[in-house]
């Protein structure tokens, strides 16, 4: 007899604009419109991990680069 796992899923959303900006404040000041921070926060779908390494490099001088893909 065959045994079956079962596999469960579980759906995460990204941050929002303000726990995304709280991100970007541990790496510095930032400056930028509504529409700007929407854009970047959705290029990155929220995700904290990816946000931490555009904010660093930013902080770097290499945000551009980051935030032209």
């Amino acid at each position: 007899m065959l045994k079956t796992k079962t596999i469960k899923i579980l759906e995460l959303e990204g941050l929002n604009v303000e726990n995304s900006q709280k991100i970007f404040t541990e790496y510095g000041e930032f400056e930028g419109s509504e529409n700007e921070w929407k854009f970047v926060i959705e290029h990155y779908a929220g995700n904290p991990s990816a946000l931490e390494v555009v904010a660093a490099r930013i902080q770097d001088g290499l945000g551009e680069i980051y935030l032209n893909l």
